[in-house]
Protein backbone atom coordinates (compact mmCIF):
# COMPACT_ATOMS: atom_id res chain seq x y z
CA UNK A 1 0.00 0.00 0.00
CA UNK A 2 1.24 3.49 -0.82
CA UNK A 3 1.50 4.82 2.72
CA UNK A 4 4.68 6.73 1.89
CA UNK A 5 3.05 8.78 -0.87
CA UNK A 6 2.64 12.46 -0.07
CA UNK A 7 -1.00 12.11 -1.08
CA UNK A 8 -1.63 9.90 1.95
CA UNK A 9 -3.13 12.53 4.19
CA UNK A 10 -6.56 11.03 4.72
CA UNK A 11 -6.67 9.43 8.16
CA UNK A 12 -10.30 8.51 7.60
CA UNK A 13 -12.50 6.42 9.89
CA UNK A 14 -13.91 3.25 8.36
CA UNK A 15 -17.08 2.06 10.07
CA UNK A 16 -18.31 -1.48 9.46
CA UNK A 17 -22.05 -1.73 10.11
CA UNK A 18 -24.21 -4.83 10.06
CA UNK A 19 -26.30 -7.14 12.18
CA UNK A 20 -24.80 -9.99 14.18
CA UNK A 21 -23.66 -12.97 12.07
CA UNK A 22 -23.88 -10.98 8.83
CA UNK A 23 -20.21 -11.14 7.84
CA UNK A 24 -19.00 -8.00 9.59
CA UNK A 25 -16.01 -9.79 11.14
CA UNK A 26 -14.65 -11.04 7.82
CA UNK A 27 -15.13 -7.59 6.26
CA UNK A 28 -13.36 -5.96 9.21
CA UNK A 29 -10.41 -8.35 8.91
CA UNK A 30 -10.19 -7.68 5.18
CA UNK A 31 -10.03 -3.95 5.92
CA UNK A 32 -7.40 -4.55 8.60
CA UNK A 33 -5.10 -6.53 6.28
CA UNK A 34 -5.66 -3.83 3.66
CA UNK A 35 -3.92 -1.54 6.12
CA UNK A 36 -6.43 0.06 8.49
CA UNK A 37 -5.67 0.29 12.19
CA UNK A 38 -8.19 -1.66 14.30
CA UNK A 39 -6.65 -1.09 17.72
CA UNK A 40 -3.78 -2.67 19.62
CA UNK A 41 -3.99 -6.47 20.03
CA UNK A 42 -4.78 -6.17 23.74
CA UNK A 43 -7.78 -3.96 22.91
CA UNK A 44 -9.43 -6.57 20.67
CA UNK A 45 -11.30 -9.68 21.91
CA UNK A 46 -9.69 -13.06 21.46
CA UNK A 47 -10.92 -15.46 18.79
CA UNK A 48 -13.71 -17.80 19.85
CA UNK A 49 -15.85 -20.62 18.48
CA UNK A 50 -18.17 -18.30 16.57
CA UNK A 51 -15.31 -16.17 15.26
CA UNK A 52 -12.19 -18.34 15.02
CA UNK A 53 -10.36 -15.53 13.19
CA UNK A 54 -11.39 -12.92 15.74
CA UNK A 55 -14.25 -10.44 16.08
CA UNK A 56 -12.23 -7.26 15.42
CA UNK A 57 -14.29 -5.24 17.89
CA UNK A 58 -12.53 -2.42 19.73
CA UNK A 59 -13.20 -3.13 23.41
CA UNK A 60 -12.83 0.48 24.66
CA UNK A 61 -15.57 1.45 22.19
CA UNK A 62 -17.90 -1.21 23.60
CA UNK A 63 -17.22 0.03 27.14
CA UNK A 64 -18.33 3.51 26.10
CA UNK A 65 -21.42 2.25 24.26
CA UNK A 66 -22.45 0.13 27.24
CA UNK A 67 -22.32 3.22 29.47
CA UNK A 68 -24.21 5.36 26.96
CA UNK A 69 -26.85 2.63 26.64
CA UNK A 70 -27.14 2.24 30.43
CA UNK A 71 -27.01 -1.54 30.12
CA UNK A 72 -25.85 -1.99 33.72
CA UNK A 73 -29.21 -0.49 34.74
CA UNK A 74 -31.12 -3.05 32.70
CA UNK A 75 -31.71 -1.00 29.55
CA UNK A 76 -31.97 -2.71 26.17
CA UNK A 77 -31.57 -1.33 22.67
CA UNK A 78 -34.75 -3.09 21.54
CA UNK A 79 -37.09 -0.55 23.13
CA UNK A 80 -38.66 1.91 20.71
CA UNK A 81 -37.27 4.99 22.47
CA UNK A 82 -33.66 3.74 22.67
CA UNK A 83 -32.35 5.58 19.54
CA UNK A 84 -33.65 8.92 20.78
CA UNK A 85 -32.24 8.36 24.28
CA UNK A 86 -28.73 7.56 23.09
CA UNK A 87 -28.75 10.42 20.56
CA UNK A 88 -29.57 12.79 23.42
CA UNK A 89 -26.45 11.58 25.25
CA UNK A 90 -24.36 13.44 22.66
CA UNK A 91 -25.10 16.56 24.72
CA UNK A 92 -23.37 14.98 27.72
CA UNK A 93 -19.93 16.62 27.73
CA UNK A 94 -18.27 13.78 29.60
CA UNK A 95 -19.55 11.06 27.27
CA UNK A 96 -18.93 13.11 24.13
CA UNK A 97 -15.43 13.87 25.38
CA UNK A 98 -14.73 10.16 25.84
CA UNK A 99 -15.91 9.51 22.30
CA UNK A 100 -13.56 12.17 20.96
CA UNK A 101 -10.71 10.72 23.02
CA UNK A 102 -11.31 7.28 21.51
CA UNK A 103 -11.19 8.77 18.02
CA UNK A 104 -7.92 10.53 18.86
CA UNK A 105 -6.43 7.21 20.01
CA UNK A 106 -7.49 5.51 16.78
CA UNK A 107 -6.08 8.32 14.64
CA UNK A 108 -2.74 8.47 16.49
CA UNK A 109 -0.96 5.90 14.24
CA UNK A 110 -1.58 8.27 11.33
CA UNK A 111 -3.41 5.97 8.96
CA UNK A 112 -7.03 5.04 8.20
CA UNK A 113 -8.66 3.24 11.10
CA UNK A 114 -11.70 1.05 11.56
CA UNK A 115 -14.42 0.35 14.07
CA UNK A 116 -16.58 -2.71 13.72
CA UNK A 117 -19.28 -3.65 16.21
CA UNK A 118 -22.86 -4.74 15.43
CA UNK A 119 -23.91 -2.59 18.39
CA UNK A 120 -22.95 0.55 16.46
CA UNK A 121 -26.15 0.22 14.43
CA UNK A 122 -28.05 1.13 17.60
CA UNK A 123 -25.77 4.04 18.56
CA UNK A 124 -25.39 5.96 15.31
CA UNK A 125 -27.29 8.94 16.68
CA UNK A 126 -24.86 9.35 19.57
CA UNK A 127 -21.71 8.68 17.56
CA UNK A 128 -22.65 10.93 14.65
CA UNK A 129 -23.71 13.83 16.83
CA UNK A 130 -20.84 13.56 19.31
CA UNK A 131 -17.88 13.02 17.03
CA UNK A 132 -18.10 11.36 13.60
CA UNK A 133 -19.85 14.18 11.74
CA UNK A 134 -17.00 16.50 12.69
CA UNK A 135 -14.17 14.30 11.43
CA UNK A 136 -15.60 13.09 8.13
CA UNK A 137 -18.11 15.37 6.44
CA UNK A 138 -18.22 13.47 3.15
CA UNK A 139 -18.83 9.81 4.01
CA UNK A 140 -18.98 7.21 1.27
CA UNK A 141 -20.69 3.83 1.54
CA UNK A 142 -20.13 0.37 0.12
CA UNK A 143 -22.68 -2.42 0.47
CA UNK A 144 -20.96 -5.79 0.98
CA UNK A 145 -23.22 -8.81 0.48
CA UNK A 146 -22.39 -11.78 2.68
CA UNK A 147 -23.06 -14.31 -0.08
CA UNK A 148 -20.89 -12.44 -2.56
CA UNK A 149 -18.00 -12.13 -0.10
CA UNK A 150 -18.08 -15.83 0.79
CA UNK A 151 -18.64 -17.24 -2.71
CA UNK A 152 -16.36 -14.94 -4.70
CA UNK A 153 -13.86 -13.47 -2.23
CA UNK A 154 -11.28 -12.54 -4.88
CA UNK A 155 -13.55 -10.13 -6.75
CA UNK A 156 -15.00 -8.75 -3.52
CA UNK A 157 -11.53 -8.17 -2.07
CA UNK A 158 -10.57 -6.27 -5.23
CA UNK A 159 -13.81 -4.28 -5.07
CA UNK A 160 -13.26 -3.42 -1.40
CA UNK A 161 -9.60 -2.47 -1.82
CA UNK A 162 -10.44 -0.24 -4.80
CA UNK A 163 -13.15 1.51 -2.77
CA UNK A 164 -10.82 2.06 0.19
CA UNK A 165 -8.00 3.29 -2.06
CA UNK A 166 -10.32 5.87 -3.62
CA UNK A 167 -11.47 7.14 -0.26
CA UNK A 168 -8.09 7.19 1.47
CA UNK A 169 -5.76 8.20 -1.37
CA UNK A 170 -3.82 4.94 -1.22
CA UNK A 171 -2.74 2.35 -3.77
CA UNK A 172 -3.06 -1.38 -3.06
CA UNK A 173 -0.95 -3.93 -4.87
CA UNK A 174 -1.84 -7.45 -5.92
CA UNK A 175 -0.24 -8.84 -2.77
CA UNK A 176 -2.61 -6.83 -0.59
CA UNK A 177 -5.64 -8.00 -2.58
CA UNK A 178 -4.45 -11.61 -2.32
CA UNK A 179 -4.06 -11.31 1.46
CA UNK A 180 -7.55 -9.83 1.73
CA UNK A 181 -8.90 -12.70 -0.34
CA UNK A 182 -7.24 -15.23 1.97
CA UNK A 183 -9.22 -13.91 4.92
CA UNK A 184 -12.37 -15.58 3.52
CA UNK A 185 -12.23 -19.23 4.55
CA UNK A 186 -14.88 -21.34 2.76
CA UNK A 187 -15.20 -23.62 5.80
CA UNK A 188 -16.53 -20.73 7.89
CA UNK A 189 -19.40 -19.99 5.55
CA UNK A 190 -22.78 -20.59 7.18
CA UNK A 191 -24.91 -21.30 4.10
CA UNK A 192 -23.26 -24.28 2.39
CA UNK A 193 -26.39 -25.88 0.95
CA UNK A 194 -26.04 -23.96 -2.34
CA UNK A 195 -29.54 -22.58 -1.92
CA UNK A 196 -30.01 -19.12 -3.34
CA UNK A 197 -30.40 -16.51 -0.64
CA UNK A 198 -33.67 -15.40 -2.24
CA UNK A 199 -35.08 -18.90 -1.70
CA UNK A 200 -34.36 -18.65 2.00
CA UNK A 201 -36.25 -15.38 2.43
CA UNK A 202 -39.89 -14.61 2.98
CA UNK A 203 -41.50 -12.05 0.67
CA UNK A 204 -41.16 -9.20 3.22
CA UNK A 205 -37.51 -10.16 3.79
CA UNK A 206 -36.78 -10.04 0.07
CA UNK A 207 -38.46 -6.66 -0.13
CA UNK A 208 -36.44 -5.35 2.81
CA UNK A 209 -33.18 -6.66 1.36
CA UNK A 210 -33.85 -4.94 -1.98
CA UNK A 211 -34.74 -1.74 -0.17
CA UNK A 212 -31.51 -1.75 1.87
CA UNK A 213 -29.40 -2.23 -1.25
CA UNK A 214 -31.12 0.75 -2.87
CA UNK A 215 -30.90 2.91 0.25
CA UNK A 216 -27.11 2.60 0.34
CA UNK A 217 -27.04 4.42 -2.99
CA UNK A 218 -29.90 6.78 -2.07
CA UNK A 219 -29.70 7.47 1.68
CA UNK A 220 -32.70 9.83 1.66
CA UNK A 221 -34.95 7.17 0.18
CA UNK A 222 -38.05 7.06 2.46
CA UNK A 223 -39.09 3.97 4.37
CA UNK A 224 -42.10 2.06 3.07
CA UNK A 225 -44.61 -0.36 4.58
CA UNK A 226 -43.61 -3.29 2.40
CA UNK A 227 -41.84 -5.15 5.18
CA UNK A 228 -43.82 -4.80 8.43
CA UNK A 229 -42.48 -6.44 11.57
CA UNK A 230 -44.83 -8.96 13.22
CA UNK A 231 -46.93 -7.78 16.13
CA UNK A 232 -45.18 -8.09 19.48
CA UNK A 233 -41.70 -8.55 18.03
CA UNK A 234 -40.05 -6.16 20.46
CA UNK A 235 -41.51 -7.89 23.49
CA UNK A 236 -40.49 -11.28 22.12
CA UNK A 237 -36.86 -10.25 21.60
CA UNK A 238 -36.62 -8.48 24.96
CA UNK A 239 -38.01 -11.57 26.69
CA UNK A 240 -35.57 -13.91 24.93
CA UNK A 241 -32.71 -11.55 25.72
CA UNK A 242 -33.65 -11.61 29.41
CA UNK A 243 -33.71 -15.41 29.41
CA UNK A 244 -30.28 -15.60 27.81
CA UNK A 245 -28.75 -13.16 30.29
CA UNK A 246 -30.09 -15.21 33.23
CA UNK A 247 -31.14 -14.03 36.69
Amino acid sequence: MGWQDEAVALCRPIIVLGAERSGTSVCAEMIHVWGAYAGDPGELPAADELNPRGRWEYLPLWDLLAEVGEFSAGATWWTEDFPAKVAAKAADRQLAGRARALVARMAAPGRPWLWKDPALCHFLGFMMLSVLHAIDTGPATLFAEYEAVTTDPASQARRLSAFLDRQCATSSGEGTVATMTGVCEPGLRRNRSRQRREDLMTAPQRSLYRFLRQKVQRPRMPMTGDFPMPAGWRELIIGEEALMSGP
